[in-house]
């Protein structure tokens, strides 16, 4: 990977990350490498978008397990809503990453919580991750 990359993460230059991201697709794979590196030099983990979504958020919608757990480690809340009322839990669970649901479960992700459209994470599910997802938090209780 470019070491241009690390230099723009350290600096702050976002747009100049994206730039690099899109130019060299390499840096794509080091995704982890990256993510922590700005992790630890404490990227704000509440900036929202025009979506009104967090890193969590994006996170969840990709199934960045790994992403999810660091965000958690950093202190990121779990029940955040974006601009529809879906929770990163509504998101993870609508694209099935059930391991990164699971994840943000265990962090005190709420499936009660509903939506604009009045829908919780678990009604977002395909069947037999919804099934997993109740297996899981039921066996934990």
């Amino acid at each position: 990977m470019s070491a241009s990359i690390h230099v723009a993460a350290l600096e702050g230059h976002f747009h100049t990350v994206q730039q690099i991201i899109r130019s060299e697709p390499t840096a794509v794979n080091s995704k982890d490498e990256i993510g922590t590196l700005l992790l630890e030099r404490s990227a704000n983990l509440n900036l929202r978008d025009q979506n009104n979504q967090t890193p969590l958020h994006r996170c969840a919608v990709r199934g960045y397990t790994m992403f999810v757990k660091l965000l958690f480690e950093k202190g990121a809340t779990p029940n955040v809503a974006d601009k529809v009322k879906n929770t990163p839990l509504h998101l993870a669970c609508e694209e099935g990453f059930g391991d990164c649901a699971l994840v943000l479960i265990e962090n005190g992700g709420d499936i009660t919580l509903e939506n604009a459209e009045k829908k919780t994470p678990l009604d977002l599910c395909k069947k037999e991750l919804r099934a997993f997802i109740l297996q899981q938090t039921s066996t934990e209780e």
